[in-house]
């Protein structure tokens, strides 16, 4: 980014310096002016200048009072404000649609749930477009954007969508929800789901992970330093794993996914659930056994490929309903550990998450809010 003269230069100065303050608060939930300071290594007169600038828009507010350890006054913890901005979230799951206006510190002010699977094709849209309205219609603050997950493939920020659960192929979902806020953005739901644990990556400190998402089908996401590598789509799940196999209803033959869902595992099986599979296995039932020993040894090739490209030194798994066998995940971590480069396979550490709706729902939020406080995004709220 260039700019020329000294009044721009020190204007951007005071932008960065300001989103460098916000995203001290938002990493820390709270801090104090003082631990802004240390961190940031600007004065404290500067914070405080910052800080001020932030409360008088209604970004940040005081909660409480901290304990400094040293004498004189107890100094004051600084959020994210609640009650002036609004983001409309709308999270897409196979199962639901989840409608939520939510604040800047992510408190849900109101939430319009959908029951039942969503809509397919126009009526997806048209189904998201109310969503939003209605939430826009309930609206206590100022809107500064509508944010939604999808379970697909997200090009061009949300200008084209590829989702074969919606029945989409290319879809503007940006220029329809444009017509409600200038302020749109979209995220593939694993990617969503990803942003939700980068506390953990952070304090972990891997050089390079991954994070497989088995949520809905099989997701995938790279963190470079703990920074989320924006050149990932999160979609994996319709990799072909056998040219020769049956055809998925993507249209392509041998998915990934077709092989290692509870869906598959349960058709393969005969049974009418995934649930069922488990209560044969644990009943002793060889045919359950292999199915599920199958749907592992896929989940562990899928692991090989990205070991391979990634040399990731942790792969962070949200397991869902797959791993509710633990066979699943022991067969796949043995077939990846066995098939991949030695070296490489030595060193990744496997970690079990569990995220929910309110993961997604969370992640989102946080995407949204790393573009409207990112000075060099065209969204960012700060001036």
């Amino acid at each position: 980014m260039r700019v020329s003269g000294k009044v721009g230069n020190v204007q951007l100065m005071q932008r960065i310096n300001r989103a460098r303050v916000v995203e001290c608060i938002r990493r820390g939930t709270t801090a104090t002016r003082p631990q802004l300071a240390e961190e940031t290594g600007l004065s404290l007169s500067s914070i405080t200048n910052l800080v001020n600038y932030l409360m008088d828009r209604g970004f940040v507010c005081e909660r409480a009072i901290a304990e400094s350890g040293r004498p004189g006054r107890r100094a004051s913890l600084l959020g994210l404000a609640d009650d002036r901005f609004r983001i409309a979230c709308i999270v897409l799951e196979a199962d639901g649609i989840r409608a939520s206006l939510m604040s800047l510190s992510g408190l849900e002010v109101c939430t319009l749930p959908f029951a039942g699977a969503p809509p397919t094709g126009d009526a997806a849209i048209d189904t998201i477009l109310s969503l939003a309205q209605s939430l826009t219609e309930r609206l206590d603050g100022e809107l500064l954007g509508v944010a939604v997950s999808v379970p697909g493939m997200v090009l061009d920020r949300g200008s084209s969508v590829t989702s074969v659960r919606l029945n989409w192929s290319g879809v503007d979902l940006r220029a329809a929800l444009s017509r409600i806020s200038p302020s749109v953005f979209i995220q593939n739901a694993s990617i969503a789901r990803a942003i939700r644990i980068r506390s953990a990556i952070r304090a972990d400190r891997p050089r390079n992970a991954l994070f497989l998402d088995l949520e809905h089908g099989v997701g995938a996401v790279h963190f470079a330093e703990a920074v989320l590598d924006p050149t990932f789509l999160g979609e994996l799940g319709h990799v072909t794993a056998d040219v020769h196999g049956e055809r998925c209803f993507c249209g392509n033959r041998g998915c990934i996914e077709m092989f290692c869902s509870p869906e598959r595992i349960a058709a393969e099986y005969g049974a009418p659930s995934y649930s069922d599979v488990l209560a044969a296995d644990q009943a002793g039932d060889e045919r359950a056994h292999a199915a599920l020993a199958r749907g592992g040894r896929y989940l562990g090739a899928a692991l090989v490929t990205l070991i391979q490209l990634f040399a990731p030194d942790v792969v962070y798994i949200n397991g869902h309903e797959l791993l509710k066998s633990r066979l699943v995940a022991e067969t796949a971590e043995r077939y990846a550990r066995s098939h991949a480069y030695p070296q490489l396979a030595g060193r990744a550490v496997f970690r079990y998450v569990d995220l929910d709706a309110q993961a997604t729902l969370d992640g989102l939020l946080e995407y949204a809010l790393d573009r409207l406080f990112d000075v060099e995004s065209s969204n960012c709220i700060l001036e």
